[in-house]
């Protein structure tokens, strides 16, 4: 027999209410964003960081979950600026004389002497066969 209309609208209601969990737990992580930032600077473990903020019930996601958001948003976001400064500095336009200083400090540069390595023979030498 199959469900009613009712019944089959309220299974598909509480389908959506679940999937909008990982949203409110990204506005929740990002809420405290600035104070698990600090912590991570103070020097406490992410793990640490999570039990606490678990424990108060400030956070209910998961601790892979948390992971992911703190490598994504705190992390990757420390890193952004300096992509963003070499980024500028490459497509800066340099005027002639900065590119003869460039290459005046490429020619300065010493490369490291070279190492001596294995060199395969498939002759023989006689004297070394004794």
């Amino acid at each position: 027999m199959s469900k009613k209309l009712t019944e089959l609208i309220a299974l598909a209601e509480m389908q959506r209410r679940q999937q909008g969990t990982g949203i409110k737990n990204r506005s929740a992580f990002l809420a405290l964003r600035n104070d698990i930032k600090e912590a991570m600077l103070d020097g406490w473990a992410l793990k640490q960081i999570y039990r606490t903020l678990h424990t108060q019930q400030k956070i209910t996601c998961s601790y892979q979950t948390f992971v992911n958001y703190a490598n994504e948003l705190i992390l990757k976001s420390k890193q952004a600026p300096n992509a963003t400064k070499i980024l500028n500095q490459c497509t800066k336009q340099e005027t002639p004389e900065q590119k003869a200083n460039f290459n005046d400090t490429e020619t300065r540069i010493k490369k490291p002497p070279e190492l001596p390595g294995f060199i395969f023979n498939p002759i023989a030498k006689k004297e070394d066969l004794i």
